[in-house]
């Protein structure tokens, strides 16, 4: 799902990109109306606006699956280690305990 915010994000990028063109051309135009030059300011605030709101979605449903997928890893990790028996967690140092659990996960 956060993959589409990412696509309608960059799909609005390009909208009010090629947008800016329309309205540079405008600018440099005389006689053009100013009805016209309205439209395209329009077109591109809400290009923009939509961008920045999709791309910023994106971002934090990507950050709220990384969190999830912590989460997940850790209460793995932590299940783990309670399996192992007080003498085995005695007798074995952290860094090897470390390896062997992250080696598991």
């Amino acid at each position: 799902m956060a993959n589409l915010f990412c696509i309608a994000g960059e799909l609005c990028a390009i909208g009010f990109t090629t947008s800016l063109i329309y309205l540079i051309a405008y600018i440099k135009d005389d006689d053009a109306p100013i009805e016209e030059g309205i439209v395209y300011l329009v077109i591109f605030s809400v290009l923009m606006y939509f961008s920045a709101m999709f791309k910023n979605h994106y971002i934090f449903k990507g950050a709220l699956i990384a969190v999830q997928m912590r989460k997940t890893l850790v209460a793995a990790m932590y299940q783990k280690i309670s399996k192992l028996s007080m003498k085995s967690l005695t007798q074995t140092n952290s860094g090897k305990l470390i390896t062997i659990i992250s080696g598991d996960i």
